[in-house]
């Protein structure tokens, strides 16, 4: 069983670190880059599924005119932004860390591809149960047998980074300011609870401390070009 009060409270205190980032963000130069949009575009993903998660554990068990399509399509949507935010992560590492393009391109058009099964699957899910399935009778969200392969892609994606990254950038100096470890620590830990404690709903509020570390290393690395260029 869930606590509301909980859920409410973790997704609230998420929401507000990533508002920050939101703002402050906004005075600085640099986040005109492309790796700072795409950056940007993960802070506001994730800020809005914390809100598609707070609505989705509202509406399951609810009943009112047309809460059973709605209960599939809010939860299609968490299978959707989950495996993008995982996507867009490896995206990012890429575009920041990345010191040649060449492969970039044909890289990219290669990772995209789980994610976009696992998006085409979430949409084949509004009609037939893939990852999950409504109880029709209690509008209750159920697993099914398939549920582990969304949560199988987002883990491909931390890999990737965690793996590949590192071998590519450790000789650039921007590779010292950008810790994929550090960022991937708290996601893990949330999910490593929230397997362990049913209703426990940590890996939002984990990832906004992960942005946010990811947001005070790149505070360092401004700092640390500007008194480089004097």
């Amino acid at each position: 069983m869930y606590d509301m009060r909980w859920i409410i409270a973790s997704h609230g205190v998420a929401v507000l670190l990533l508002s920050i980032i939101l703002v402050d963000s906004r005075k600085m130069s640099s986040y005109k880059s492309l790796d700072s949009s795409v950056y940007i575009f993960m802070v506001c993903l994730a800020i809005i599924q914390c809100f598609v998660e707070t609505f989705s554990f509202i509406v399951d068990g609810a009943h009112f005119p047309g809460s059973y399509t709605l209960c599939l399509i809010v939860d299609s949507l968490l299978y959707i932004n989950n495996t993008m935010f995982a996507f867009i992560w490896s995206l990012y590492v890429d575009l920041k860390l990345q010191i040649k393009t060449d492969n970039m391109k044909k890289r990219i058009s290669l990772t995209v591809i789980p994610s976009a099964l696992i998006i085409v699957l979430s949409l084949v899910n509004l009609f037939t149960p893939v990852f999950y399935q409504i109880d029709r009778v209690t509008n209750v969200y159920q697993r099914t047998s398939l549920y582990w392969l969304p949560n199988l892609v987002v883990g491909f994606y931390f890999f990737y980074t965690v793996l590949f990254a590192p071998k590519r950038y450790t000789q650039s100096t921007r590779y010292i300011f950008f810790p994929i470890i550090g960022f991937l620590i708290p996601i893990t830990i949330g999910v490593i609870l929230e397997y362990a404690f049913y209703g426990l709903t940590l890996i939002w509020l984990c990832a906004a401390i992960s942005l946010t570390s990811i947001y005070i290393s790149l505070q360092n690395q401004i700092s640390y070009t500007d008194l480089l260029s004097g």
